[in-house]
């Protein structure tokens, strides 16, 4: 799993080096993961995980050394391609697992507006079909249950007992449910084990989207992304709460759900139904529109008959 190499970008002229490689493919997406002291508004961030898969290499941007260098500094072959820049960007794809205090974090510490976001752990419910209520899983939980994940028994099994280890190590949650985080994190140059925790979670990234993804028909893919997009203008918000039980529920209701499929039929309708489109555009569409009415049918039988 870290054959591929991994580089910690803690200069000005890293960084600057950075840009011009996550310029060769501008439209690749970027897997991203922070870490931080209680990463919120409320904390710091450390670290900037960002893992591409063409070719496949993992970058650490040393937040915690750098400041807003790590942000603002731009590429040598084009002076106005920043991270932030990036990372703002509505036409590149960044992939996050729960993106809500990553994107909190960097908007009111660092004034950045997270766009164009992908949500594994918002895929994970479409993967499971979630119609409302429930818990939603974090990632060790997905890569136990991942069939697709691309390690062996062993390596899997491994990664899940590193994973609870350095969590252990690296974390400690207060009384109001803040992580804050030992110096292994802050102490320079990093240790092997800071190095592995921070990029052990990124680089599994690509596999669970592509697992979840592959099984999504239109409807959960409009979903998913609808939901995505929700979820991080929630945490964009000046009242986002970055702590608290809630945040382990699932976030919508069965209700809910049932108002999506309402406002999924419409879209369909408005589509399908326009005054351009031949009979059998119109015919396609009339099918496609009661089943998802006899789906939403369904879904309340199930729940309340």
């Amino acid at each position: 799993m870290n054959g591929h190499p991994l580089t910690i970008i803690d200069t000005p002229e890293l960084v600057s080096q950075l840009m011009d490689d996550l310029l060769v493919n501008p439209t690749e997406d970027l897997y991203v993961d922070l870490e931080g002291e209680n990463l919120c508004r409320h904390g710091t961030i450390t670290i900037v995980a960002l893992h591409l898969i063409e070719p496949r290499r993992t970058y650490l941007v040393d937040v915690h050394t750098l400041g807003d260098t790590a942000f603002h500094t731009s590429a040598a072959v084009d002076n106005t391609t920043t991270l932030k820049a990036i990372l703002e960007s509505h036409t590149r794809t960044k992939v996050f697992f729960d993106v809500r205090n990553d994107s909190d974090a960097l908007r009111v510490l660092y004034d950045i507006l997270l766009q164009g976001v992908k949500d594994v752990q918002i895929m994970e419910l479409g993967f499971r079909q979630c119609i409302g209520g429930g818990w939603l899983r974090g990632l060790r939980s997905c890569v136990r249950n991942s069939t697709q994940i691309g390690l062996s028994a062993e390596e899997k099994n491994r990664w899940l007992e590193n994973k609870w280890q350095m969590a252990r190590k690296f974390r400690s949650m207060d009384g109001e449910g803040g992580e804050h985080h030992d110096r292994g994190l802050t102490q320079r140059p990093l240790t092997p084990e800071a190095v592995e925790y921070s990029a052990g979670d990124v680089v599994l990234l690509p596999q669970l989207r592509r697992e979840y993804m592959d099984t999504l028909d239109d409807f959960w893919m409009w979903f998913v992304e609808r939901e995505t997009a929700a979820r991080v203008e929630e945490s964009q918000d000046d009242g986002y709460v970055p702590h608290g039980r809630r945040k382990a529920l699932v976030p919508w209701t069965l209700r809910d759900f049932e108002e999506r499929i309402k406002e999924y039929d419409q879209m369909i309708e408005d589509e399908y139904y326009s005054t351009d489109n031949d009979e059998s555009e119109a015919s396609d569409a009339e099918d496609c529109f009661f089943w998802f009415h006899e789906v939403s049918f369904w879904f309340y039988e199930v729940s309340f008959g």
